[in-house]
């Protein structure tokens, strides 16, 4: 962390730890962030704020309308500052499409 309180290095991590997921999957999403105090959190789908505040985002049985870009904001309360995570995609597939695209790529050995 630089000389301030923060928020900064504002991120989020999947797991699975890819973008592209099974759809009936379930995902979770962490943001985390260099803040003192410690920062608190606002999810975004899609660029509109979501529901959920906290650092994860938990997505249950994952459907097609569950597929965009995430993002998470921190605040720190003490320095009044927010940060925003650059965005993470999450692509939502269906089984047969998703085993078809992981075949066709260890077939290609150019």
């Amino acid at each position: 962390m630089h000389n301030t309180d923060g928020p900064e290095e504002v991120l989020v991590k999947t797991s699975p730890s890819y973008g592209n997921v099974i759809e009936g999957s379930d995902i979770l999403l962490s943001c985390s962030a260099d803040s003192r105090p410690a920062a608190s959190f606002e999810w975004f789908f899609n660029e509109n704020q979501i529901l959920n505040f906290g650092s994860e985002l938990n997505i249950i049985h994952a459907g097609m309308n569950d597929e965009g870009e995430y993002s998470c904001r921190a605040f720190n309360n003490k320095t009044s500052r927010y940060q925003s995570s650059p965005p993470m995609y999450i692509n939502v597939e269906d089984d047969l499409r998703l085993i078809i695209v992981m075949i066709s790529q260890r077939g290609n050995y150019s």
